[in-house]
C-alpha cells in the first residue's frame, strides 16, 4: 500500500517545520520532520493503526499521534493519504478545517 502526502498535508508539515526551526533550531526541526515520516511509514502495512478522528466521525479519516501533533490521514482501499498535520490543541470543526 502506498502512503501519499496531499499538497495541504505537505503545506502544513512544512509550516510546522519552519516554526520549529525558528524557535528550536534547524537540527530539532529536521529531526521532527524525520520522525513524522517514520511514523507515517507504518501506514503502508497497517493503514488502520490510527484511531478514527472523533471530530470528523468518518471511519476512513484517522490519525496518528506524535505528541503534541496529530497526523490526519484517509485510509483508502489501496493507499493512505496524509491530509494534514496539526497541533493537538488546534480545534477541528470539519474536513475543511484540516
Amino acid at each position: 500500500m502506498n502512503v501519499n502526502w496531499t499538497p495541504r498535508g505537505l503545506e502544513r508539515l512544512n509550516g510546522i517545520v519552519r516554526e520549529i526551526a525558528f524557535g528550536d533550531g534547524i537540527s530539532t526541526a529536521l529531526k521532527w520532520h524525520d520522525d513524522i515520516f517514520d511514523a507515517t511509514e507504518q501506514l503502508a502495512d497497517f493503514p488502520l493503526s490510527g484511531r478514527a478522528v472523533p471530530e470528523i466521525g468518518r471511519k476512513e479519516i484517522r490519525e496518528l499521534i506524535l505528541a503534541p501533533y496529530r497526523i490526519i490521514y484517509r485510509a483508502n482501499a489501496d493507499s493512505c493519504d496524509v491530509l494534514s498535520v496539526r497541533h493537538g490543541r488546534r480545534k477541528i470543526t470539519s474536513m475543511r478545517s484540516l
